[in-house]
């Protein structure tokens, strides 16, 4: 309609869809397509009419369904996606991404954080969590008793192995 110079004429446009209606007759939008067809709108003289689409049979409406279909048979030319994202989703998007990338960290272990995962009062160093760690105290005590100093933490290499399984070091 724009290219082709249209002028003191009334163009009325019937859809049966009424979200795109208000879509376009909002004065802002996110979306940078309904944000060109507004723009495109406001060129011309024109009316925005709903007309329900469902209960009504309609020539136009009908024949605009059916090309609709056609259209999204046909093979898209150019660079994906053809239909830009929305800076929402992209939000979403990325706030999923880096809450799983976090998680997916703190489930390994790996933290740019030295303090301890068990008791965040001491960095987690080995003598620490051998000896002092009151996070692990009952697992500790149950694989390795109440060990005085490292060579005696070290001393019994099968309650250390299932101490550091407990706390799940070795998966």
């Amino acid at each position: 309609m724009l290219n082709s110079k249209v002028s003191g004429i009334d163009i009325n446009i019937n859809s049966d869809s009424q979200a795109v209606l208000k879509a376009l007759a909002k004065y802002t939008t996110s979306s940078k397509i309904l944000q060109d067809c507004h723009n495109a709108l406001q060129t011309i003289t024109q009316s925005l009419r709903w007309m329900d689409g469902g209960h009504n049979r309609n020539l136009g409406n009908d024949t605009t369904d059916e090309l609709a279909r056609l259209a999204t048979s046909l093979k898209v030319v150019g660079p994906e996606p053809i239909i830009p994202i929305p800076f929402r989703e992209y939000k979403t998007w990325l706030h999923k991404k880096t809450q799983s990338s976090h998680s997916e960290l703190w489930i390994n272990g790996i933290t740019d954080s030295p303090l301890c995962r068990a008791c965040m009062e001491a960095d987690e160093t080995p003598t620490h969590v051998l000896l002092q760690c009151r996070g692990v105290e009952e697992q500790r005590a149950a694989y390795l008793g109440c060990p005085a100093s490292l060579p005696e933490a070290l001393g019994d290499l099968g309650g250390l192995l299932s101490f550091w399984s407990e706390l799940g070091v070795l998966e």
